[in-house]
């Protein structure tokens, strides 16, 4: 058994130049930085995950790596160079310690002392407030660990330690009370003379991060200034003045026992009653939206007399923070205010773990480390004067042109011509152009009544209302008003009126004709009038306004368009799709006239009218496919959805929620980021990619509900665009990009525990997929690549699927791998139909939502059974944790659900529940926190009641308490083996007969340190009576047992269990394990705080 790969969080990070060196897990990861490549991965550790990497200074290929008690010093040859190969050498091998190690640091001072084995290499700090030195022999590579100074009763929580000078060391510490402790430690030939200079309190919380700043001067008195940064998680960042390092006390540890252990001071403080010490609190601040784990100065600017930090939260966050302190000569104090100047979102889920500053040519770039085991690398934020100076002062135009004028009035309509010019109609009717400034593309927000606008002409039927759409690739713009009549705009041809109308217009849409290679490209616009039937679409060839061409449709009854697309044709005859309000789709065979007068066009009705969606279809558009067109629709919910044609009407192929988008709003196709959509989210417009499931921008604009239009950049959407949006009375321009810095290292996955995983049959149309549920909400689908195409075992998301509102509990496949079900809280449960798409593409479209709920409706549905039921649907037979047993039907035709069978075992959460197969297929097994299995079966009972009450057969006892995990094997006739793992560390094996009349168990006791809560058993043989299980459990080990059972034989005399594998996995919190059989080898998944594979060698066992 070898572990093959693995995905764990992120928990250490360094950065040498062009490498980065991450922790995860027990191994270290050496990455490239721009090629985000994997070059190097070694196990530094057996049994520890790494917590912290400190690099030498002085010999820049030594790297100092601690986890827990343990470190060890390592020799990377290569680092100083940005290519090549690297080399891994181990100078130290792991060390284990006196205790737990917070921090460490080599020394960064060269020294000239003549026999350097009397120097000390690098320090620790330990968990109760030890220093601890590290002296190699430079000859031997011998190490000695020696502890300098006595440590503490108080235990910390975080430490910081900065060699001052080659003798002289500084510490920080944060005990659990609260208290900052600020000591130093002086090294001497006699021994180490520890000194306290600091106890500050004031956090009413633990405090979780420190971080040391280099010396600053203050304004007015240019007084030298020291500070240290603290946070806790009582969400505060607290900035402490520690320039006077004057003596308090000549015993750090004792003083530390002493503030911890007072009458009064056995809690948290306020700052109010710190000691004396507020003072020295120079400032604070209240951040992010959960608690915080580190806080980092940033790089000093040359003659700096500010400070800049940023902090990591929980939240998954960098929030970024500014300060201008000033010292107060005459009260002796030094304050300020620190100020919040933004921040990014670095991970998905909760936590980031760890984080390393690099600083470069171009700026300084911070590395951060998330839960969800992705790395992700991006340029701090501007801060202080910086951001003043990349403020574009307002009208600073780049264009001039004759007869430039402001803009009087109001704002009516607009929309963009070209990128970089905008034609606006006001309230008074008159029409302007604008050229926008290079100003506009630095990603600040632009008022537009600071541009110099050009007039074009003035119209009295945009006198109090006009509308405006668009097609900037030909450089064309149409205009709507209050008549209905239909105007067109281009630089070219000029301004010109296409069609009279008598009815107000209510809504006006403009696109460019599909490409053809007989066909010159040509504008068509959609308008819409209000009470009106029919729609008029008028196409324009490319900048040649008179050579028109109408058409006309009828709108079914009721519906209002809000949408519209042509879909690509070989005829004359345009196919053209509306989208309307309601959530409804019609097409339409137009046929457009070669001229609008004198004839009118007779109006076509639509060919297909049907309803796709549940609230208003915002965009549509066609993605060309070999065998079938895929159309993409988005709808105002914040989901789209892909649909094929076929002659019944659009059959639906794939429909998921967008994250962090409220509103769906447009469809765009770049060649680097795949298929984007752009949308909004709450009070900010958002651009998400669909194909690599990454946001890409956000521009905070107030949201959806105002005037708005957004114009992609034409070469590569993908690189960002320029929205336009009213804000009150103004018109606001914005450009802005994807930060071209960011660089993401692993895909990462989910960002809270994972609980469910199941995996699909590997003969099903979309091939192997494994499904991963958590407690972030989020269902991912991964498919398992060519194991032999890398060596390893890669796991390729393929698609996250969000319609859960609690932590997923259970995920269940149906038999033929076309349905996956999912369950709970708040008794959810979801019917998924998973399908093969064009291009090894997977649609998943949610196609049942359980009905029946509970009157509180709070329930956690715990375990399911999912099975093929009378060939036409789904029985799906669950547990939920008031202890009731529920089954339902699901019809796979008319997606309808019935509730047939309904069960309570008792007060208890039930767990789990098997079938007990071949006896029927009506007979399951379950499993709960009493530590009981109890056996029911489905009967129809009498009377005819709608729901049928299930038939309990009988209960046994197979731990002690709650039961976690287990397995139901059908074994020989009426006989079943049940393996089982629970909350008292047992691995329990039960022979059923029948439906549980008899029942005989044997229990291994202390199978593991901690709970049993994963096992999944494979490679079962009954004709040599031989089953292979592995267990995992709290205890972060996995193990491989053999049972060989002789059925015949009375009791449990013919059950043999052997452990023939013990392994420890990164893996905290296991909640579940799957598998599946590659050849000779079974893949197993282990799933909790991340996830790890291993292979299982069984052809050897087989010959056994």
């Amino acid at each position: 058994m070898k572990n093959a790969h693995g995905c764990y969080p992120v928990t250490a990070l360094a950065c040498s130049g062009a490498w980065l060196l991450a922790g995860e897990g027990p191994f270290l990861r050496i990455y490239s930085r721009t090629s985000t490549t994997l070059k190097q991965s070694v196990a530094v550790f057996s049994e520890t995950s790494i917590q912290g990497i400190s690099l030498d200074t002085v010999d820049t290929n030594r790297i100092l790596i601690w986890g827990g008690f343990y470190v060890a010093v390592l020799r990377v040859q290569g680092l100083s160079s940005e290519s090549g190969a690297l080399t891994i050498q181990f100078i130290v091998d792991s060390t284990k310690c006196a205790d737990w190690i917070l921090d460490g640091q080599f020394s960064h001072f060269v020294t000239d002392h003549p026999d350097k084995n009397e120097t000390y290499s690098a320090a620790l700090v330990t968990a109760h407030n030890a220093l601890l030195l590290l002296q190699i022999d430079s000859s031997s590579w011998a190490v000695t660990v020696k502890v300098a100074t006595s440590q503490s009763k108080s235990i910390l929580y975080c430490a910081r330690l900065s060699w001052e000078a080659p003798d002289r060391i500084l510490i920080a510490a944060g005990t659990v009370f609260g208290q900052l402790l600020v000591w130093s430690a002086s090294l001497k030939s006699s021994g180490v003379d520890a000194k306290l200079h600091k106890v500050f309190t004031g956090h009413e919380g633990s405090p979780f991060g420190l971080s040391i700043s280099t010396s600053r001067t203050s304004k007015p008195s240019s007084n030298s200034l020291r500070l240290l940064g603290s946070c806790s998680d009582d969400r505060s960042i607290r900035l402490w003045d520690i320039s006077d390092l004057s003596v308090l006390d000549v015993d750090p540890q004792a003083a530390a026992d002493q503030a911890s252990t007072s009458d009064g001071n056995t809690g948290f403080l306020s700052a109010s009653t710190s000691s004396g010490h507020s003072k020295e609190l120079v400032a604070q601040a209240m951040g992010h939206l959960s608690r915080i784990w580190g806080v980092e100065f940033l790089v000093d600017r040359v003659d700096s007399t500010s400070f800049e930090l940023v902090t990591f939260g929980e939240d998954a966050t960098c929030q970024y923070w500014w300060l201008e302190p000033t010292y107060d000569d005459q009260k002796g104090i030094c304050t300020g205010v620190l100020e919040h100047q933004g921040y990014q979102d670095r991970h998905a889920g909760k936590h980031i773990w760890s984080h390393t500053l690099s600083n470069t040519s171009d700026g300084v770039f911070i590395a951060t480390g998330g839960a969800d085991g992705a790395i992700t690398i991006q340029k701090q934020l501007a801060m202080g004067s910086s951001i003043a100076a990349s403020t574009p002062a307002a009208g600073t135009g780049d264009h001039s042109t004759a007869d430039q004028v402001l803009v009087p009035g109001k704002i009516r309509s607009y929309s963009f011509v070209t990128t970089d010019t905008i034609l606006m109609a006001s309230n008074e009717g008159e029409v302007y152009l604008a050229h926008l400034p290079l100003s506009v593309s630095s990603s600040s927000t632009f008022e537009a009544n600071g541009l110099s606008w050009q007039h074009v002409c003035h119209e009295a039927d945009f006198g109090g209302f006009s509308m405006t759409a668009s097609v900037t690739s030909l450089s064309l713009v149409f205009l709507a008003g209050k008549s209905g009549s239909l105007f067109a705009y281009s630089p070219k041809s000029g301004f010109c009126k296409l069609l009279d109308g008598k009815r107000k217009a209510a809504g006006i849409f403009a696109r460019r004709s599909p490409e053809h290679e007989h066909r010159s490209p040509t504008a068509v616009c959609l308008l819409a009038r209000l009470g009106d039937p029919v729609a008029e679409l008028i196409e324009i060839p490319f900048e040649d306004h008179p050579n028109t061409r109408h058409a006309r449709l009828t709108i079914p009854d009721g519906e209002v368009i809000s949408t519209f697309a042509i879909l690509p044709g070989l005829t004359d005859a345009r196919q053209i799709a509306t989208g309307f309000r309601s959530g409804r789709i019609a097409l339409y065979e137009a046929t457009f006239n070669t001229s609008l007068e004198p004839t009118t066009p007779t109006p076509t009705p639509p060919i297909l009218d049907q309803q796709i969606h549940s609230d208003a279809i915002t965009d549509i558009a066609t993605i060309p496919k070999p065998n079938n067109p895929h159309h993409i629709f988005t709808c105002r919910d914040g989901s789209y959805s892909i649909h094929t044609l076929a002659p019944t009407g659009l059959i639906k192929q794939h429909q998921l929620s967008i994250p962090l988008m409220t509103e769906a709003s447009q469809i765009l196709s770049s060649p680097t980021a795949g298929l984007l959509i752009a949308g909004f989210h709450r009070k900010s417009f958002t651009l998400w990619s669909a194909t690599t499931e990454q946001h890409l921008l956000s521009i905070p604009c107030g949201g959806s509900n105002r005037s708005w239009t957004y114009c992609p950049d034409p070469s590569d959407p993908g690189r960002g665009g320029t929205l336009a949006w009213t804000q009150g009375s103004s018109l606001l321009l914005r450009t802005e990009m994807p930060d071209p810095t960011v660089v993401r290292i692993n895909s990462g996955s989910h960002g809270r525990e994972i609980k469910a995983v199941a995996v699909s049959p590997v003969d099903s149309a979309v091939g192997r997929l494994v499904a991963t549920g958590a407690e972030d909400t989020d269902v991912k689908l991964r498919r398992v690549t060519d194991p032999r195409a890398g060596g390893g075992v890669a796991l390729q998301c393929v698609r996250t699927l969000r319609r859960h509102n609690t932590g997923v509990q259970c995920l269940a496949w149906s038999g033929d791998g076309e349905y996956l079900v999912s369950s709970g809280g708040c008794e959810e449960l979801f019917v998924w139909r998973v399908r093969a798409l064009a291009e090894g593409e997977v649609g998943v479209v949610c196609e049942g939502v359980c009905p029946f709920v509970s009157e509180g409706g709070d329930l956690r549905v715990m375990d399911l059974v999912v099975e093929r039921h009378e060939g036409s649907g789904l029985r799906i037979v669950a547990c939920r944790s008031d202890g009731s047993v529920c089954v339902y039907s699901y019809e796979l035709e008319g997606k309808g659900w019935s509730w047939d069978w309904v069960g309570r075992y008792g007060a208890g959460c039930l767990m789990g529940i098997n079938s007990l197969g071949g006896l029927g297929g009506n007979v399951y097994l379950t499993t709960g926190t009493d530590g009981h299995g109890a056996v029911l079966e489905l009967t129809e009972g009498e009377g005819g009641a709608e729901v049928k009450d299930v038939e309990w057969k009988g209960r046994f006892k197979i731990h002690q308490n709650a039961v976690h995990a287990a397995e139901v094997l059908e074994w020989s006739g009426d006989t079943h083996l049940l393996l089982s793992g629970g909350d008292d560390n047992a691995l329990s094996i039960s022979l059923l007969r029948g439906s549980g009349q008899s029942v005989a168990t044997l229990t291994i006791p202390r199978a593991h340190a901690a709970a049993l809560t994963a096992l999944q058993v494979f490679d079962a043989d009954t004709e040599k009576g031989r089953v292979l299980v592995m267990t995992a459990g709290l205890d972060q080990r996995i193990k491989l047992w053999e049972v060989r059972v002789e059925a015949a034989r009375q009791g449990v005399d013919g059950v043999q269990v052997k452990r023939v594998e013990n392994k420890y996995t990164p893996v905290a919190d296991v909640a579940s394990i799957c598998s599946w059989r590659e050849g000779k080898e079974v893949v197993v998944l282990v799933s909790g705080v991340g996830w790890d594979v291993w292979r299982v060698n069984v052809r050897d066992r087989e010959s056994g």
